[in-house]
C-alpha cells in the first residue's frame, strides 16, 4: 500500500504569532547580512528562506506578509546603504523560493501517495526539490524582470543560490516532522538515474549564469553531488547540518578575494572544517552501523512476530485444536477456537492456566506421557480420554513438539477429536466380536485364508475342528494339512474344488466331506469365497465357514433306520396329525386289517374304531387296549401305545400311535409292562419310569440346548390326615393330589409319585426360568382348596423345591437332590411355598454329598456292625425272638443307629445294598451260633418301604438261607404298617413269597386302622408290635382297656409292645395282656458274643445246670 507522509494540518497563527513571525524574520535577515557574510554580493547562509519554508509548512501562505514585512525590515538593517529596489529585488525571490518549496512540498510529500517502489525516496525527492527551486525561481526572474540591471541580479546569482540552498537545509529540514529513515539498498538503479538528473539540472541551471569563475563552477558541481550522496546516506537532518559545516570551505576556494591573507585564512578554515566533516562522518557511521545493528534487531522481532502471528493465523484458520504452553511453567499461552469448541470452554478461559487447573485430564497421568512424547525424534500421536465442560469423556488423539520462540521454549500440542472414531471402531469390534460369539455359539467354525502369506485364522471352534489347541486361532498352511486331513475317500474331490476355488473359477458352497478328529471322521459342510483375487482371477484371499454336520449324517442315517424299521416292524405305525386325522401308515396295518395304507390316509383314527370305548385324548401319552374295524368286518383286538409330539411351543403337532395285534398272552404282558412303569395308585409314573423319563429329557437338551425344571413336591399334613383318617382317606388325598396335579402341567411334561407323599413334576422345556416359577404358583393353588375325604374338608397344601436345568445340573440324580434341598429348605421356612435352588443351598448339597460319600465309603470298609435286642414272651420271660439293630461306627468313634442315616441311604439308593448287607451279617451270625451249638431264636431284621418292595428281597433272602445253610424260620422281617398298605396287592404278594421260604414278617409302629386289616386276615404276619407310649394312653381307663382286648382279638396275632423303659411301662403291658415285650427294662442291646452267653445261659437252665451269669450290655 503506498505511503502517506504523515505532514501536520497548517494551523491557524494568532496575534503573537503574526509578531513573532515579523521579529523572527526580521533577526534572521539582519544575521545573515551582517555577521555571516563573507562577500560584499551574497551572505554565507540565507537564512530567510529556510524560516519561510518552516513557517508556511506550518501555518501556510497566509503568512507570507508577514514573512515578507519580517525580511523587508531585517535587509533595510542589514543593508542600510543599499536602495529600496536592490531590496525588493533580493526579498521577492526569497520569498517567491520559500513558497514554492512550502506548496510543491506539501503537495509532494503530504498529498501525493507515492507507489511502492518509491516508499523509500522521499527525503531524495525533497533535496532535489530543494537544490532545483533557487536556480529555477532565479531563472524564472531573470526571464520575466529583463528590465532589472543586469549586476544587480547576475553576478552574485550562484552565491545566493548556495545560500538560499543552505537556508532551505538547514532551517527548512530541521523544521520537518519526524525521521525519516531511508530503506535498503536494493534499488541502486533509480536511486544513481535520480542523483544524475539532480548533477544535470544543477549543472544546467549554473551555466546560465554565463562566464563565472572556473574554481567556483567546479566546487559548485562537486558540492552539488556531495550534499545528494549525503542525503542519501543519513537523515535529512543530517544533511542540513554537514551542508552548513561544508560551506565555509567553498567560499575560501570559490568566491574569496587572491589574498594570500585570506587564502591562507580560507585553506586553514576549510582544512578544519574538512577535518570536522569526517570527525563528523565517522562517528555517524559508527551510529549509522548501530542504528542499522538496532534495525536489523528489530526487524529480526519483527519478522518473528510476524510468524508467529502467521503461525498463529493459520492456527486459527484449522479445524484442528491447537494449543501452546510454555514449558518453563505449564501454562498456556494460545489455544486456538477449534480447541473452545473441542472442549466447551470460552478461549479466554485457557489462557494464562494449565491444563490440570482446568480439569480437562481423565486420567492426570497422561499428561506425563505426552511431555514424555514430545522429545521423541518423530512426533508419536498419542490417544487418551479426556473431559468436556460438561464432564462428558470422549477420545481424543494428541500429538506435541517442543518449538523455541526467542529465549522461551514451548509445547506445541495438535488435538484430533477421534471420539465417533473410536466409538465406530469399538462398534464395529463388538460387532465383528458378536458375530464371531454368534458363531462359536452356534458351533461354526470361521475361517480367514491368507492365500498370499500361506496362513490361516480362524475362531476357536475352527480350532477345535481341525484339532489345534485354541491360543489365538492361529492355523496351519492350507494345502500341505488341511487336505492332509481330509478322508482318502474325500480327498481327491476336496482338492479338486480347492484348486478351482485357488483358480477363481468357482466358489466352494455347501461341501461335504470328512475330517479326522481324535482318531475319528466327522462331517463337515465348508462354504468358502474369495474377497481378494489377482487381475487373472486367481484367490488371495479367502473367508469361509466350517459347520459340523456329523450330527445331520448320523440323524439322516438314524431316520433312514427309522423308516426302515417302520417298514418292517410287525407293529403297525401310525402318523396322525393334531385332529387325528391319519397322515400315514406303514405296510404292517394292511397285514393287520387288510386296510391298504394309501387307502387309510385322510380318515379319521376315531372311526375306524370297532369298540364304544372313549377315544383317549391325542394331547396326552396313553396306552391300553383298543378294537378296530378290518376289511372283513370282524373286530380286531389290539393294544395302543400313543404318544404326542409338541413342538417348541408346547402345541400338540403330531400324534405317533402303535397298534399291536394282542392275544390273552401280550394282553397281561402289556398289563405287567404298564404296572412296572406307573405307580399302581395314583397311574403316575413310578421312581424308576420317572428317572428313566427324566434322563432321556437332558439326553435331548444336550442334543437341543434349552431349559427346564425339576419341581419336587411334598404334602405338608399328609401324615396327619393318614393317621387321623385312616389309610384308605390318606389314598384318596394322594389320588386327588395326582389329578389335580396333571391338571395344572402341559401335555408333553411327565409326573411321578416317588412314594410315600413326595411327587415330581418334569417340564421338559421352557423359554425362560419365570415360567417354572408361574407353573409352581398354579400348583401351590391347586393345592390350597380344600380335599373332601371321608366327608369331611380338610388340607393338605404342599412345599416344592424346583431346581432348573441345565444350570442346576446335567445329570438326573443331582436335579432331584437340588429339587429335594430346595423343597427342604421351604419346610424348614414354614412350608406352604416354593423355591429355587440356589447357591444359598450349595453348602446343604455339599454337607450331604459329603455324608453319602461316607455312607459310600461305610459299605465299603464294613463299618456297619448289628446289636441285638431280645423279645421276650409275658409274662413268661422267655426269649422269643430278637431284633437286629444296625449300627455304624463310623472312623470318628460314633455310633450311629439306623434312623441317623437310613434315610440318605434311601436317597442314594443304598438302602438295597443295606439289605443285602443285613441279611449276610445276620446269616453269619446264626451260622456261627448253631455251629457253636446254641439253639438261636429267630432274628428280625428292620425294612423299610423300599426294602420290602423290592423285587430282589425273595432271592437276596433265599441265597442267604442257601449260602450259610439255614432254616426261613431263623429270619425275620419287621416292616412298618404304612408300607404294608403302600402297595396292598405288592405286598401281599411279596408276604406270600417270603412265606414259602419260611420267613415271618412282623408288623411294626402299627397304627390303628382296624378296617384295613380284614384286607390282610390271611397274611402270613407273626406278630404286631405297638409303641408303649401309645398303649399307656389307652390302658388308663376301663373303656380303654376294654378297646384293647377287642382291638386284640381282631387282629388275631400276638401284640408285642416296644419301647418298655421302665417297671411302670411293664406292668402297663402286664394289664393289657400282651404276649411279648421288649425294652431296656428287659435287656439291653447286645453285640454278638454277649448274645452268645445269652443264649448258653438259657440252654443251662433249660437243661438244669448252672450257668454263668449274663454279661452286662
Amino acid at each position: 500500500m503506498p505511503i502517506v507522509l504523515p505532514l501536520p494540518a497548517p494551523r491557524q497563527p494568532r496575534v503573537l504569532v503574526w509578531v513573532a513571525i515579523v521579529l523572527g524574520m526580521a533577526a534572521v535577515a539582519w544575521l545573515s547580512l551582517v555577521p555571516a557574510r563573507v562577500s560584499p554580493a551574497a551572505p554565507l547562509v540565507w537564512w530567510p528562506v529556510g524560516v519561510a519554508l518552516a513557517v508556511m509548512l506550518r501555518y501556510g501562505l497566509r503568512t507570507l506578509p508577514a514573512l515578507w514585512l519580517g525580511l523587508m525590515a531585517g535587509m533595510t538593517l542589514g543593508m542600510p546603504a543599499e536602495p529600496l529596489l536592490h531590496m525588493l529585488s533580493d526579498s521577492l525571490p526569497d520569498l517567491l523560493v520559500a513558497g514554492s518549496v512550502a506548496v510543491w512540498g506539501r503537495w509532494l510529500l503530504g498529498q501525493s501517495q507515492l507507489p511502492p517502489w518509491r516508499q523509500a525516496l522521499p527525503g531524495l525527492l525533497l533535496l532535489v526539490l530543494l537544490v532545483l527551486a533557487g536556480a529555477s525561481v532565479n531563472c524564472l526572474l531573470a526571464l520575466l524582470l529583463p528590465g532589472l540591471p543586469h549586476p544587480l541580479w547576475r553576478e552574485p546569482l550562484l552565491e545566493w543560490w548556495l545560500a538560499d540552498l543552505l537556508g532551505l537545509l538547514v532551517v527548512g529540514t530541521l523544521s520537518m516532522p519526524g525521521r525519516w529513515r531511508l530503506g535498503s539498498w536494493a534499488m541502486e538503479a533509480e536511486r544513481a538515474a535520480v542523483l544524475t538528473i539532480g548533477v544535470v539540472s544543477w549543472s544546467a541551471a549554473a551555466w546560465l549564469e554565463g562566464p563565472a569563475p572556473l574554481v567556483s563552477q567546479l566546487v559548485s558541481f562537486g558540492f552539488v553531488p556531495l550534499v545528494v550522496w549525503t542525503a542519501i546516506r543519513l537523515t535529512l537532518r543530517d544533511v542540513g547540518l554537514l551542508t552548513l559545516l561544508a560551506v565555509l570551505p567553498f567560499y575560501v576556494l570559490g568566491v574569496a578575494p587572491a589574498g594570500l591573507e585570506q587564502i591562507g585564512l580560507a585553506t586553514g578554515s576549510g582544512t578544519g572544517f574538512v577535518v570536522m566533516l569526517l570527525v563528523l562522518y565517522l562517528h555517524d557511521s559508527e551510529q549509522q552501523r548501530h542504528r542499522q545493528e538496532r534495525l536489523r534487531r528489530q526487524e529480526m522481532r519483527q519478522l518473528r512476530r510476524a510468524q508467529r502471528d502467521i503461525i498463529l493465523q493459520a492456527a486459527d484458520m484449522i479445524p484442528s485444536a491447537v494449543v501452546l504452553t510454555r514449558l518453563s511453567d505449564q501454562t498456556i499461552v494460545y489455544a486456538n477456537e477449534a480447541l473452545a469448541r473441542l472442549f466447551g470452554y470460552p478461549r479466554a478461559s485457557f489462557i494464562g492456566r494449565t491444563s490440570l487447573e482446568m480439569g480437562i485430564w481423565n486420567n492426570p497421568d497422561d499428561r506425563h506421557e505426552l511431555l514424555a512424547r514430545m522429545h521423541a525424534p518423530v512426533p508419536q500421536p498419542f490417544n487418551c480420554w479426556m473431559r468436556r465442560a460438561d464432564g462428558t469423556r470422549f477420545c481424543i488423539e494428541l500429538q506435541s513438539s517442543r518449538v523455541t520462540w526467542g529465549d522461551s521454549a514451548y509445547m506445541l500440542t495438535v488435538a484430533h477429536d477421534i471420539d465417533q472414531l473410536v466409538r465406530a471402531e469399538s462398534l464395529a469390534r463388538d460387532g465383528e466380536r458378536s458375530i464371531k460369539e454368534a458363531l462359536a455359539r452356534a458351533q461354526i467354525g470361521y475361517v480367514d485364508l491368507d492365500l498370499a502369506r500361506d496362513r490361516a485364522v480362524g475362531n476357536s471352534v475352527m480350532a477345535e475342528m481341525m484339532g489345534y489347541p485354541d491360543d489365538g486361532a492361529v492355523l496351519s498352511p492350507i494345502p500341505q494339512d488341511w487336505i492332509g486331513r481330509v478322508h482318502p475317500d474325500d480327498r481327491d474331490m476336496v482338492r479338486l474344488r480347492y484348486r478351482n476355488l485357488m483358480a477363481g473359477r468357482a466358489p466352494i458352497d455347501g461341501l461335504e466331506f470328512r475330517l479326522e478328529h481324535d482318531r475319528d471322521w466327522r462331517w463337515v459342510m465348508a462354504t468358502l469365497v474369495p474377497i481378494e483375487t489377482l487381475p487373472d482371477g486367481r484367490a488371495l484371499r479367502v473367508l469361509g465357514v466350517y459347520v459340523d454336520v456329523t450330527r445331520l449324517h448320523l440323524a439322516t442315517a438314524e431316520l433312514r433306520l427309522a423308516a426302515h424299521v417302520q417298514e418292517h416292524t410287525p407293529d403297525a405305525v401310525l402318523i396322525c396329525d393334531a385332529a387325528g386325522r391319519l397322515l400315514k401308515a406303514n405296510r404292517a396295518i394292511q397285514r393287520l386289517t387288510g386296510w391298504a395304507p394309501e387307502v387309510l390316509v385322510e380318515e379319521l383314527l376315531a372311526d375306524l374304531r370297532a369298540d364304544a370305548y372313549p377315544v383317549p385324548p391325542a394331547n396326552r401319552s396313553w396306552e391300553g387296549e383298543c378294537h378296530y374295524r378290518t376289511l372283513s368286518g370282524v373286530p380286531l383286538a389290539c393294544w395302543q401305545r400313543q404318544s404326542p409330539v409338541l413342538d417348541e411351543y408346547g402345541n400338540l403337532s403330531y400324534l405317533l400311535v402303535t397298534l399291536s395285534e394282542l392275544s390273552e398272552r401280550q394282553r397281561q404282558e402289556a398289563r405287567i409292562r404298564y404296572l412296572a412303569e406307573h405307580d399302581s395308585l395314583t397311574g403316575l409314573y413310578n421312581r424308576a419310569a420317572l428317572i428313566e423319563r427324566l434322563g432321556d429329557v437332558l439326553a435331548q437338551a444336550r442334543r437341543q440346548p434349552h431349559v427346564g425344571a425339576v419341581m419336587y413336591l411334598d404334602l405338608d399334613r399328609f401324615k396327619q390326615i393318614n393317621d387321623t383318617l385312616g389309610h384308605e382317606a390318606g389314598d384318596a388325598l394322594l389320588i386327588e393330589v395326582a389329578r389335580r396335579i396333571r391338571s395344572v402341567v402341559r401335555t408333553g411334561d411327565a409326573v411321578g409319585r416317588m412314594g410315600g407323599d413326595e411327587f415330581v413334576v418334569l417340564l421338559a422345556r421352557l423359554e425362560y426360568p419365570r415360567d417354572a416359577a408361574a407353573v409352581a404358583d398354579k400348583l401351590l393353588a391347586a393345592l390350597l382348596e380344600p380335599f373332601v375325604l371321608s366327608g369331611q374338608r380338610v388340607e393338605s397344601p404342599a412345599s416344592i423345591g424346583v431346581a432348573m436345568f441345565p444350570q442346576d445340573g446335567e445329570d438326573a440324580d443331582t436335579l432331584l437332590r437340588h429339587a429335594d434341598a430346595a423343597m427342604y429348605d421351604v419346610k424348614t421356612q414354614g412350608r406352604g411355598r416354593w423355591q429355587f435352588f440356589t447357591s444359598a443351598l450349595q453348602s446343604q448339597v455339599a454337607n450331604r454329598r459329603a455324608r453319602e460319600a461316607m455312607l459310600t465309603r461305610a459299605l465299603e470298609r464294613h463299618e456297619f456292625v448289628l446289636e441285638y435286642q431280645l423279645i421276650y414272651g409275658n409274662p413268661v420271660r422267655e426269649p422269643l425272638a430278637m431284633e437286629a439293630l444296625l449300627r455304624w461306627h463310623t472312623p470318628a468313634g460314633e455310633r450311629l443307629p439306623a434312623q441317623a442315616f437310613i434315610d440318605l441311604a434311601e436317597d442314594m439308593r443304598l438302602a438295597l445294598r443295606l439289605t443285602r448287607y443285613t441279611l449276610d451279617l445276620v446269616g453269619q451270625q446264626l451260622a456261627g451260633w448253631l455251629e457253636a451249638g446254641l439253639v438261636p431264636v429267630p432274628v428280625a431284621i428292620n425294612l423299610t418301604s423300599r426294602q420290602f418292595h423290592d423285587p430282589l428281597l425273595v432271592t437276596h433272602v433265599a441265597e442267604t438261607l442257601r449260602e450259610h445253610r439255614l432254616d426261613g424260620q431263623w429270619i425275620e422281617f419287621e416292616v412298618a404298617e404304612s408300607a404294608l398298605f403302600a402297595d396292598l396287592e405288592q405286598s401281599r404278594k411279596q408276604l406270600a413269597r417270603l412265606a414259602e421260604l419260611g420267613v415271618g414278617v412282623a408288623v411294626d409302629r402299627f397304627g390303628g386302622d382296624i378296617r384295613r386289616w380284614f384286607e390282610l386276615a390271611d397274611a402270613p404276619l407273626t406278630r404286631i408290635k405297638v409303641e408303649c407310649s401309645v398303649l399307656a394312653e389307652l390302658s388308663g381307663n376301663d373303656r380303654g382297656r376294654m378297646a384293647l382286648s377287642a382291638w386284640q382279638g381282631v387282629l388275631g396275632r400276638p401284640l408285642a409292645v416296644t419301647g418298655v423303659e421302665s417297671d411302670d411301662d411293664l406292668a402297663c403291658a402286664e394289664r393289657i395282656g400282651s404276649q411279648a415285650v421288649q425294652g431296656w427294662v428287659c435287656q439291653a442291646p447286645l453285640n454278638g458274643e454277649q448274645m452268645a452267653q445269652v443264649l448258653r445261659q438259657r440252654q443251662a437252665r433249660e437243661a438244669g445246670l448252672p450257668a454263668e451269669p449274663p454279661a452286662a450290655g
